[in-house]
């Protein structure tokens, strides 16, 4: 899986279209694309990066999670919540465990898509009158769930249902 998205990643760099030199299958062009931004930062695309790029996209879905926890409970609540995926996060070390795969970038939309949509609902938000910019993003995120991982589709549609009954 790690390797075949570092070379959907080496491809994408030359020719940036998915679905034209590239076919991940059922893993999305989003998995091979997530991979380009540290890339155009210098660091080559190898084993190395597609490591970092799970790390920030690991702790940034944790860091979603924070946000959408802390808007219900106290911080030492929320962060006595998120300590289990935090230690495993941080100690894990088998390679079965750290590579790059494509449920990464899908953790991420999944968990960053709900968070926007949650801090940005009607009851929260009633006087900001850009409340609409965090229910579109959240949603794109949320839409950009089966590009990442067709198997994410049906968790896709759970959370545009949950996000149209907030909506509702």
């Amino acid at each position: 899986d790690e390797g075949q998205l570092i070379a959907a990643a080496l491809t994408y760099a030359h020719d940036p279209f998915p679905f034209r030199s590239v076919d991940l299958t059922t893993s999305g062009p989003l998995n091979g694309l997530a991979l380009l931004p540290t890339h155009w930062l210098g660091l080559p695309q190898d084993y190395f990066n597609a490591r970092l790029v799970a790390v920030l996209l690991e702790w940034g879905a944790l860091l979603s999670l924070y946000g959408t926890l802390r808007t219900l409970f106290s911080p030492a609540v929320t962060a006595f919540a998120l300590l289990p995926g935090i230690l495993f996060f941080a100690t894990a070390t088998d390679t079965d465990f750290i590579h790059y795969s494509s449920e990464h970038p899908s953790l991420f939309l999944g968990a960053l898509g709900v968070c926007l949509i949650w801090r940005h609902r009607p009851s929260a938000t009633a006087a900001d009158a850009r409340r609409w910019l965090g229910w579109l993003a959240g949603g794109i995120c949320i839409g950009l769930l089966p590009w990442a991982k067709l198997q994410s589709a049906p968790i896709a549609a759970a959370a545009a249902i949950w996000g149209a009954g907030l909506a509702w």
